[in-house]
Order: C-alpha cells, then sequence, then structure tokens
C-alpha cells in the first residue's frame, strides 16, 4: 500500500472515530440534561391522581395568564396542576401560591382542600417529582 493511500485510509479512520465520539457525548449530554417533566400533558398526571385528588378539568385559560405564565392548567377538586415552559417560571409560580404548593420541575402541584393527610400530599408530589425522569434519584 501507497503511502498516500496510508495516509488516507488513517485520516479516514480518524474522522470516523472523532465523529463517533462526539455523538456519543451528544447523546450522553442530552440524556443527562433532558427533564421530561417538561413535555408530560397533565391530563395524563390528573388521570394517574384521580381516585386520590379528584377529577379534573381544564383550567389554563382561567389560571395561565400574567403574571402566571404556565403552558397547562388542570384543576381537581383537591388540586390545581399546572405545568411550565421553564423551571425558573414553575418556581416563581409554586412560592406566589404559597400554600401547599410543591414544585417538580416544571410542574407545580397545589393541593386546595383537606382531603389528603401530609404524608399522602408528600407521596403524590414524590411521584411526580420522579415522573419522567428515571429512577435516580427516585
Amino acid at each position: 500500500m501507497g503511502d498516500s493511500r496510508r495516509g488516507w485510509v488513517v485520516s479516514t479512520v480518524v474522522l470516523a472515530c472523532t465523529t463517533a465520539v462526539l455523538a456519543l457525548t451528544s447523546v450522553a449530554l442530552w440524556v443527562g440534561t433532558y427533564d421530561g417533566r417538561r413535555d408530560v400533558e397533565l391530563a395524563t398526571v390528573a388521570e394517574a391522581f384521580a381516585d386520590r385528588i379528584g377529577p379534573s378539568a381544564d383550567a389554563t385559560e382561567a389560571v395561565c395568564r400574567e403574571p402566571v405564565l404556565c403552558t397547562q392548567a388542570l384543576r381537581s377538586d383537591g388540586a390545581l396542576l399546572m405545568a411550565f415552559d421553564r423551571q425558573d417560571e414553575a418556581s416563581a409560580a409554586a412560592a406566589a401560591l404559597g400554600g401547599d404548593s410543591r414544585l417538580a420541575g416544571y410542574v407545580v402541584l397545589r393541593f386546595e382542600d383537606g382531603r389528603l393527610s401530609q404524608e399522602e400530599r408528600a407521596g403524590l408530589a414524590a411521584t411526580l417529582y420522579c415522573l419522567h425522569i428515571g429512577p435516580d434519584p427516585c
């Protein structure tokens, strides 16, 4: 094999390996930083929680107005669920709502009646926190 052909083969192998490493690094970074709670459909969450918080209805139009910048809202007799595009917006809303509001990434859960014990509320909040993010740290 000539020197120029050998150089071409080595260059091709180096380029292929570099591309593979960059692709794997990109996937690892995406997996490591992706938070599935950002894309959660609140109707699915509310349906799963219905036996504890009651049936829910869409409240997006009534709740998601300035200064609350939520993208979805559902209200039941027992809770208000809100989803946000950004975690800082969700955090600000949870703080502003006060009371028994729980923050789980992009989602805020506010308990609105005394139907659940503190232990039950903590359990629902933990379930919401672990939703779509996998077993660690859940």
